[in-house]
């Protein structure tokens, strides 16, 4: 079984360039097989594991809130289906709300899950930057996916200390 995660948290919408690679991205690597892993927010990792459940294949959501908590609200339903077609975790008590903390904590725990990330977008400051950092860290088929995104001109250049959204580092 292979496991890829598509984590993304920004206070931005993304874009619908994003959310479009990402239901490609995410439902291609299901279909071939793979256990498509995000965090459940807004946006782009709503858009990874809608497109995972309509291939009817395998989607792990890591939330960062208790399993009796819906966060955000709007993915309360999507919630409900990923736990009973998927796999729901959540390292904290079952009725803990959101805190700012417990998202870089939920990252943590989707790195360490996962063999490898796909960051489809990210904003300069948000956890998809935070949990590319770790994943260089400790997830080997970063780079390969990373290299992949590169030749299929998804990301015009990437190295480790910086980023294909400009010279800043992660």
């Amino acid at each position: 079984m292979t496991i890829f995660e598509l984590p993304l948290s920004v206070p931005v919408p993304p874009t619908p360039e994003g959310i479009a690679r990402t239901r490609a991205i995410a439902g291609g690597l299901a279909e071939r097989g793979a256990t498509v892993v995000s965090g459940l927010a807004a946006g782009i990792d709503t858009a990874a594991h809608g497109a995972t459940l309509a291939v009817a294949c395998r989607t792990v959501a890591v939330i960062g809130t208790g399993l009796r908590r819906s966060y955000p609200v709007q993915n309360a339903r999507l919630q409900q289906e990923i736990a009973e077609r998927g796999l729901l975790l959540s390292q904290f008590r079952p009725d803990a709300s959101p805190s700012k903390a417990s998202f870089p904590m939920r990252n943590a725990v989707m790195g360490g899950y996962s063999l490898a990330a796909v960051v489809v977008e990210a904003a300069y400051r948000s956890g998809a930057r935070v949990q590319a950092r770790f994943a260089l860290e400790q997830v080997d088929g970063f780079s390969s996916c990373v290299s992949a995104a590169v030749r299929e001109g998804w990301l015009p250049t990437f190295s480790s200390s910086t980023s294909a959204w400009g010279s800043q580092p992660f």
